[in-house]
């Protein structure tokens, strides 16, 4: 014979806010406007339930501006930021989302964009006048 259902075992883990940042936060500059942020997702056994999404946010480090929000889906683990000013540090900081809110953020990482493109075709001087 069958044997009977054993009832639906619900697994519910009290899913809260991540309790840790993400890890491993690195910027690639790409060049005069552009820098790619990659980062890996918090310790499985501090994320809390499922990652919904991250939220990025930048700011230009030279005066406190305004802190600009950026936020990609919970698979995504790298985002370009475009529209960025030339030779300009910014401030950078990753939080990933559960559906109850927004974890803790990572410490604030800085990069600079490039003070102008490189033409990847020609090989920079070594030496010569620097233009001040």
């Amino acid at each position: 014979g069958s044997s009977g259902s054993s009832g639906d075992v619900a697994v519910r883990t009290l899913s809260d806010v991540p309790s840790a940042a993400p890890q491993n936060l690195s910027l690639e500059v790409r060049n005069s406007k552009s820098i790619m942020i990659h980062w890996q997702p918090p310790a499985p056994a501090t994320q809390n339930g499922q990652i919904t999404g991250y939220k990025i946010r930048y700011r230009k480090a030279s005066r406190k501006s305004d802190v600009t929000e950026t936020l990609v889906s919970g698979t995504q683990l790298s985002q370009l930021i475009e529209g960025l000013d030339r030779g300009t540090e910014y401030n950078f900081r990753v939080a990933a989302l559960t559906i109850n809110g927004t974890g803790p953020a990572t410490d604030w990482l800085s990069a600079e964009t490039f003070e102008s493109d490189l033409d990847e075709t020609r090989v920079p001087e070594v030496s010569g006048p620097s233009s001040g």
